[in-house]
């Protein structure tokens, strides 16, 4: 019986001790399985970088093909979020700090954060509901209150199911509802 030395051209008998044979075989089992350990690491490689391209160009479609939610389309007549009349009541009837939070709302979704938006509404001591948005990640902890009406509802579905890019300020909105409620007068 003869066997071969991966390691070396040497013939080997019979009488070759038994660690011998299995360090020898051993030796010749890894440095397969390293070659086809890299070779399969390469073709996987491949595979991950190509499909991480195709999702990257799929999403990058999805983006473009996106309507814009600005001002002008917050307002529109098909498929608005709000009245203008609704809006402006809306924003009279909120507190400085809640103007803030919503303001902070349509700053975070214009820039597309990532916001914890709980399903159901709280309620607050005066009795008005409210949703408590909130940005947990390693840098930041925060929240804020928005105060809840129908086209809140309706802003924050539209944000959670990406159907928009938001290009939405206060500022804007209310020059906006101001504006077309000047030209009514």
């Amino acid at each position: 019986m003869f066997f071969c030395n991966a390691g070396s051209d040497d013939v080997l008998t019979s009488g070759t001790k038994p660690e011998t044979l299995f360090n020898n075989f051993n030796f010749l089992i890894m440095s397969l399985s390293k070659e086809q350990t890299q070779t399969n690491n390469e073709v996987i490689n491949a595979i991950l970088a190509y499909t991480n391209k195709q999702r990257e160009e799929a999403t990058a479609h999805v983006e473009e093909q996106k309507m814009v939610m600005d001002a002008e389309a917050f307002f529109g007549e098909n498929g608005g979020i709000m009245e203008r009349g609704e809006f402006l009541n809306y924003l009279t009837s909120l507190g400085e700090s809640e103007v803030l939070g919503f303001q902070q709302f349509l700053a975070d979704i214009s820039n597309s954060r990532k916001l914890t938006i709980p399903f159901f509404t709280r309620t607050g001591k005066s009795g008005s509901r409210y949703y408590w948005i909130s940005q947990n990640t390693k840098t930041i902890s925060r929240g804020y209150k928005v105060v809840w009406c129908e086209g809140i509802d309706k802003l924050i579905e539209a944000f959670q199911f990406g159907i928009y890019k938001f290009d939405l300020s206060l500022k804007a909105l209310f020059t906006e509802a101001t504006k077309q409620s000047e030209e009514a007068a």
